[in-house]
């Protein structure tokens, strides 16, 4: 599919995102040992998802237990390093975190940024805008960085993307929700469609 993006406006990565300081915290402080500290597979004791430079699995490779990591909700996850991996961005809904060789992005509360709260009453980003964002930003950098070119945040931060925005010069973040609705809805149509047939 080709989106015409020529009305589409540039928009600095640094000054749309943050990235929080997301990882091991324990209280009381402990050293970490990946071994003792976290499963490659979620169970009852490890269930926050932490990312880690994988390719594929929303960039999860291990979990761990509530309490001993800081997380953060509806970010963009960003994988820094890895061979395979380098520029990967996923969308993580529900509380994640990170091991190393990645990093989760947050939009601040205080973006110069049209309402995001307005988005059909919903309170804050929606999962279609996050989706919407995170393909642009991964056909940004996933070109442009490799092992030898990590993508690493004070790199990244100063690039740019294009997104849909308003009149005043912000970002759609209406427009990205619905464009994402609709394919989503028209790919459901498709597979009802597909099931009739079987």
């Amino acid at each position: 599919m080709i989106v015409d993006s020529s009305a589409w406006g540039e928009f600095k990565v640094g000054e749309l995102f943050e990235k929080p300081k997301l990882g091991f915290m324990p209280d009381p402080p402990r050293k970490f040992i990946k071994a003792a500290d976290t499963s490659t597979e979620q169970n009852e004791v490890f269930t926050v998802p932490l990312t880690n430079a994988k390719y594929g699995n929303n960039g999860i490779m291990y979990y761990g237990r509530p309490g001993e990591w800081t997380t953060a909700e509806k970010t963009i996850g960003v994988v820094s390093n890895g061979a395979v991996a380098v520029g990967s961005v996923y969308v993580h809904t529900p509380a994640t975190s990170v091991i190393d060789d990645s990093y989760l992005l947050t939009f601040p509360d205080d973006a110069a940024v049209q309402d995001r709260s307005k988005i059909d009453e919903e309170p804050g980003l929606t999962e279609e805008v996050l989706l919407f964002v995170a393909t642009v930003l991964e056909a940004v950098i996933r070109p442009r960085y490799s092992y030898d070119n990590k993508a690493v945040w004070s790199k990244v931060s100063q690039e740019t993307i294009k997104l849909p925005q308003t009149p005043e010069g912000t970002p759609d973040w209406q427009a990205m929700h619905d464009f994402v609705c609709k394919r989503r809805k028209r790919a459901g149509e498709n597979v009802e469609a597909l099931l009739r047939l079987v």
